[in-house]
């Protein structure tokens, strides 16, 4: 039985590859059409959705990668000489190291808040990895 985080994060992925297609009235996408389109197309739409999601995260300023870190009062320090790129790796280490922290994120993004920027949302998703 599906569960209501599950049909979220399926909800969310359907909105995502819906976005990344062009502006359409649902009375001119017939069923058919999606389904043949879907079964030629579901692969490249994935690596073409990792893509975007991954240039979303390497475009994250310093500013955005503070507020992560701050939002979710994770043990990193940041200075003024840190680089994007460097709180970025260093984000990447602790996911990778402390799997409860990933899940905490997890739970809290499921009830992000309404003024919460979707950019930073996918970004912050593609940087937790793929859920265990």
């Amino acid at each position: 039985m599906m569960r209501t985080h599950e049909l979220a994060r399926v909800l969310q992925g359907l909105s995502r590859l819906l976005l990344a297609q062009p502006d359409k009235d649902l009375a001119n996408i017939g069923s058919s059409a999606i389904r043949t389109r879907r079964a030629r197309s579901t692969d490249r739409h994935r690596r073409q959705l990792r893509f975007e999601q991954l240039t979303q995260v390497l475009s994250l300023t310093k500013p955005q990668l503070r507020e992560i870190v701050q939002r979710f009062d994770l043990p990193i320090a940041i200075t003024d000489r840190n680089s994007s790129r460097d709180i970025l790796g260093r984000l990447i280490v602790l996911f990778r190291k402390r799997p409860d922290l990933v899940e905490r994120i997890r739970n809290n993004t499921v009830h992000a808040r309404k003024d919460a920027n979707p950019q930073l949302q996918a970004a912050l998703e593609l940087l937790l990895g793929p859920e265990q």
